[in-house]
């Protein structure tokens, strides 16, 4: 064949190319945008807080005072959960997530690679919203190393108005993630000032600073248009604090090590060859450091709560083994590429039960859901707040609470009731009981219940996660609850308490020693007995906490008639001063409380223990105390 046949078959083969991978990138923009959402239809610990979430929003709820969690005014684009109010929110946050994804990827693929974005739909189907989500701060440190990169290094990427622009806008996009999610703060500008900074080392110092303001006046106006009030963002960011450094503690799930042994060696390994091929010049150093922050904040996103978590973490496989083609070799690419393809389809068959036809059903499924979603919004938009409505009333049916009126909390974590049956939800600042870990936390939430928000209504069932103590969860406000509110009836299996005047409650030391882990503790016998344990990590285990996680402390509690039950401590919990003695497993328990409790169920000793050594410190501090009650109470 002739040199001229050639050429036009080669041209066409590019423009076909081409074509399929701009047609890949619309599906992937579409199937991001939840046009179909999902609807609150059961209650649960998950739709609570979502649900929550959105109530907030629509009640212009300020976040960092009234709310204090994770998850910001943006919370729907995380969720993809329907609510009239944030509808608006969801689409148009989830359209920038998508359009940022797509056009960083195209910024990176597109000129040399394009056929590798035809990975880039199926991937995103397959994928968690966290790793969708967590892609955009890569992609923006990922493109400004192409901007930056000299003309001779092959990763270069010639700088045009329409490409300057799409960073720009990748830029802003990750300013708003926040916004979604407070923890994705660190991400999203750490990723933004890895960009500054090798933008500004070629030279390139107005785009470096036009990308800081763009991501800055994202994340401003959106905060805004969310309805919220510029003053209250500084107190968002600060409010987050407690709730990310008390995570790792708190919140971890163990699971197999060798999960984290194939993920850390895969790390290692993308890392290696990112750094083997580039020359040793300052930006390269800034890229390669920049590319390990995101895997170490990936790292302990998928891995301290290892209970499905670890699943984005091989999700986000493919996307880094694509992304880093126009950085590595073609030989680095392919190799890493099978070894990302493998890793990803260990933990998605092991984890997720994924298999051939699992994979057709999700892309199926997407593919039905976009088209049906789109179709409605644009010829049957009143289909959204029907099906809201009715979701709504399905856990209403479930769960009908008819006797409560007036502004209402719930303790541990079901808030769903009280939204479908309209009932104004008047809920603590960290409106979760798992959630309040620190001292900080813990004591916010407890000043709530003798402040002036305080609500008319509380209904409790002791429901802690992760198999904790009872009791060690929302502690000092189980006291507060105790002070200043009193039993009037019972909602299914929840206590209804009502405000009622203090009792003027006070706490009495008891005794105070240093004891051992696996040493058996006498406790006093003095009715209600708060426990305050003071549990350390050893320097070890503070190195291993920042690293990832730490094990499990566990508390074996025995009673006065022989029975022993073991739970999980939350050592930053239990610095609080929970009610130890008698044990409350239930509602009924809790209610025993207010006339000295169920003396069955005292507690005559514990024992804390964990499995392994060196990382907690063996030596801790235990205070008793009793809790009195004034004459005009019951002790």
């Amino acid at each position: 064949m002739s040199t001229t046949q050639a050429r036009p078959s080669i041209h066409v083969r590019e423009k076909i190319l081409r074509i399929a991978a701009a047609a890949a990138l619309l599906i992937s923009f579409i199937v991001v945008i939840p046009f179909q959402p999902w609807f609150a239809e059961a209650p649960g610990l998950d739709l609570s807080w979502a649900f929550a979430m959105n109530d907030a929003v629509a009640r212009h709820l300020a976040f960092g005072r009234d709310v204090v969690f994770t998850f910001g005014p943006w919370a729907s684009v995380y969720t993809t959960l329907y609510h009239p109010a944030t509808d608006n929110i969801m689409l148009l946050g989830s359209g920038i997530a998508a359009a940022a994804i797509c056009l960083g990827f195209s910024l990176l693929l597109l000129d040399r690679n394009p056929v590798l974005l035809l990975i880039l739909p199926i991937a995103i189907v397959l994928s968690a919203r966290d790793t969708i989500l967590f892609l955009i701060p890569m992609l923006v440190l990922l493109v400004a190393a192409r901007l930056s990169a000299p003309k001779e290094n092959t990763a270069h990427l010639e700088m045009t108005s329409w490409r300057k622009s799409a960073f720009l806008f990748c830029a802003a996009a990750a300013g708003t993630l926040p916004l979604v999610k407070g923890s994705f703060a660190g991400l999203a500008f750490g990723e933004v000032g890895f960009a500054f900074v090798l933008l500004c080392a070629a030279g390139l110092a107005p785009l470096a600073f036009s990308a800081a303001l763009s991501a800055g006046a994202a994340l401003c106006l959106g905060w805004i248009w969310s309805g919220q009030q510029i003053a209250d963002l500084p107190h968002f960011f600060v409010a987050q604090a407690p709730i990310i450094s008390g995570y790792s503690e708190a919140m971890s799930v163990q699971g197999p090590a060798i999960e984290i042994v194939v993920w850390l060696i895969t790390s290692a390994v993308a890392l290696a060859v990112l750094g083997i091929s580039q020359k040793r010049t300052l930006r390269h150093a800034v890229l390669w450091v920049g590319f390990a922050f995101y895997l170490f904040v990936l790292f302990k996103a998928g891995f301290v709560r290892q209970d499905g978590h670890q699943k984005m973490n091989a999700a986000s496989l493919p996307f880094i083994s694509i992304a880093l083609v126009p950085f590595v070799s073609r030989v680095s690419a392919k190799s890493f590429g099978a070894l990302a393809a493998a890793v990803w389809l260990l933990f998605a068959t092991l984890i997720g039960g994924l298999t051939p036809l699992n994979i057709a059903q999700r892309l199926h499924l997407a593919q039905a859901l976009a088209t049906d979603g789109i179709a409605r919004r644009l010829a049957k938009p009143e289909y959204f707040p029907a099906a809201f409505d009715e979701g709504v009333a399905k856990i209403r049916a479930a769960e009908p609470v008819t006797d409560v009126t007036g502004t209402t909390d719930v303790y541990p974590t079901d808030l769903s009731m009280l939204f479908a049956n309209g009932i104004q939800w008047d809920g603590r600042p960290v409106l979760q009981s798992y959630s309040a870990y620190t001292l900080e936390l813990d004591h916010m939430n407890a000043a709530h219940l003798s402040g002036t928000r305080a609500p008319q209504n509380v209904l409790m069932s002791p429901g802690p996660i992760d198999g904790r103590f009872p009791m060690s969860e929302d502690a000092r406000s189980m006291v507060a609850l105790l002070d200043h509110y009193t039993p009037v009836g019972g909602v299914f299996t929840y206590l209804k308490l009502q405000p009622s005047a203090s009792r003027g409650l006070h706490e009495v030391a008891l005794s105070q020693t240093m004891a051992k882990m696996g040493q058996t503790i006498t406790v006093p016998q003095a009715g209600i007995v708060i426990a305050t344990l003071d549990i350390t990590p050893t320097p070890l285990g503070r190195v291993a906490l920042t690293a990832l996680k730490l094990p499990y402390v566990r508390i074996k509690v025995v009673l006065a008639n022989g029975a022993h039950k073991t739970y999980r401590i939350v050592p930053s919990m239990a610095k609080s001063g929970f009610i130890l003695s008698p044990l409350v497993e239930v509602s009924q328990d809790f209610k025993e409380l207010y006339v000295g409790g169920n003396r069955a169920k005292r507690v005559a000793s514990i024992e804390v223990m964990t499995s392994e050594v060196g990382l907690w410190n063996r030596d801790f501090s235990v205070k008793f105390s009793a809790l009195e009650v004034s004459a005009n109470g019951t002790r």
